[in-house]
């Protein structure tokens, strides 16, 4: 939704500074109309979205090793990929990039044509990253530097260059008898766009590729011949641009599985351990990259087979847990979002912290069998189920506190890493203690000594709306291991 608005702001602008007339007040109100209209339609889900992302660990401004973790493009890295044809990270197609060319020839056509020219080498020249002083200066705009992966960029050039070939397309069908110097340019534009592409990949050309360059050349010169032949011409462009589709698949049409089979293999370990499960309890999945299981075993499984988790894909996440999740799971302090959003070294790696997972109500571990080093992180050992099958196995975490409990007193402990310190220490008893960061206004802190057996039932537990009742011996506090 930003880079579409970016992009539709950019388009107004260029007609408000080429046309001769400038845009009418109907156009402009339109457009204003539509672009208000559109997240007024969207509210819904947008409002609760953005007041979720305020309140999480993604309300601030990135910094620039945030913003690309895993590196920036360069042009060595864009050579590479058009040399692989992997679209996802840079927009050269062969056929779009013959055709697109004599969208500027054409006087129907130019004006058009150079904005979204324009826009695409903007947006790829933004996609380099601080490679170039343009990334740089676009961090300092307004929500700059709110958004990951500056590579997506990529996505609006190749876009443009969709559009171009269409205008392309356009110009060489609907050609006047005026323009007739733009035939031969048109062609030769097509074939300097050839040649420059074979320069780029550096490969060469697929045979298939062969194939529709001759498509786009013989429907060029067709449509320069005369009216007569410009449906047929038409044919041979739209048959140059499908056999580029099976010539250079798009990437993700290789990640696409033929049936979701793959994503229910283990539904019946996620049953079985759905079973098991109360409302005060919770699950921890380890895993490797998820394409190893076919995806039958990932962040968003928990979701998928309704299992309450700990974690998530990509998830919106307070500071505080954020913290506490990356320390749980790494044994030291978060150092930037990266720690959140990229589980180097796995989910359970050395330094894992078992005192605070205890306090997360993880009851149950489910692990891929081939990443499966529960033995070592976790002392005292686990009791592993018999819910597994040969890719998972599952594990019983009796030690969890439960999701829910009765404690008698807190302690205040204001600085933030200090508690946090404490709790992975496990110095404190979770049971008769509970470690905040500020007093109550009330001033009660409660009292310490056994005051007797407590219980908390869940009356109400839906996503949104939790409602408990507690069985205390005395006055204290109720501990609830959610994120709200």
């Amino acid at each position: 939704m930003f880079f579409a608005y970016q992009l539709v702001g950019l388009r107004i602008l260029w007609e408000v500074a080429t046309r001769r007339r400038g845009l009418s007040r109907t156009a402009i109100l339109t457009a204003g109309v539509g672009l208000l209209l559109a997240p007024l339609l969207a509210a819904v889900q947008l409002a609760p979205a953005l007041e979720v992302a305020t309140a999480s660990v993604r309300n601030a401004p990135l910094r620039l090793q945030e913003i690309a973790p895993m590196g920036f493009l360069d042009w060595r890295r864009v050579r590479f990929a058009v040399a692989l044809r992997d679209g996802a990270r840079q927009p050269f197609v062969l056929a779009p990039c013959l055709l697109a060319g004599p969208a500027l020839l054409g006087a129907s056509t130019r004006r058009r044509a150079l904005f979204y020219l324009l826009a695409g080498v903007l947006y790829f020249v933004l996609a380099l990253g601080p490679n170039t002083p343009v990334f740089q200066a676009y961090t300092k705009l307004p929500l700059g530097s709110v958004f990951r992966d500056p590579g997506r960029f990529m996505w609006l050039a190749s876009f443009s260059l969709a559009v171009l070939t269409g205008l392309g397309v356009d110009a060489v069908l609907l050609r006047r008898r005026a323009e007739r110097w733009a035939r031969h340019a048109g062609l030769a534009a097509v074939g300097a766009s050839l040649a420059g592409f074979w320069l780029l990949a550096g490969n060469g050309l697929r045979p298939l590729e062969w194939t529709a360059a001759g498509l786009a050349l013989v429907g060029g010169v067709m449509a320069s011949a005369g009216t007569g032949f410009r449906r047929a011409a038409g044919a041979l462009l739209l048959g140059a641009l499908v056999v580029n589709l099976v010539a250079a698949p798009p990437k993700t049409w290789e990640y696409l599985l033929p049936s979701d089979a793959p994503l229910f293999a283990h539904a019946r370990v996620f049953a079985s351990v759905r079973a098991r499960m109360s409302s005060q309890d919770r699950v921890y999945l380890s895993y490797e990259d998820p394409r190893a299981l076919l995806f039958g075993l990932m962040q968003k499984s928990a979701s998928l087979f309704g299992v309450p988790s700990i974690h998530d894909y990509e998830p919106q996440m307070a500071r505080r847990y954020a913290e506490y999740f990356v320390r749980m799971r790494t044994g030291r302090p978060m150092s930037s979002l990266n720690d959140v959003y990229y589980y180097l070294g796995g989910w359970t790696p050395p330094g894992f912290n078992r005192r605070l997972l205890d306090l997360t109500a993880a009851r149950y571990l489910v692990a891929a069998a081939t990443v499966d080093n529960t033995a070592a992180v976790m002392s005292p050992p686990l009791r592993r189920l018999e819910d597994g099958d040969d890719d998972i196995r599952v594990y019983e975490n009796a030690q969890a506190l439960p999701r829910a409990s009765y404690v008698p007193r807190v302690e205040v402990v204001a600085d933030s890493r200090v508690l946090l310190d404490r709790l992975a220490a496990g110095r404190d008893d979770p049971r008769e203690v509970a470690l905040v960061e500020a007093p109550l206004p009330s001033g009660f802190a409660g009292e310490a000594g056994d005051h007797g057996p407590a219980a908390v039932d869940f009356v109400t537990n839906d996503p949104e709306r939790v409602v408990l009742r507690v069985h205390a011996p005395a006055r204290g506090f109720l501990f609830l291991a959610d994120q709200y």
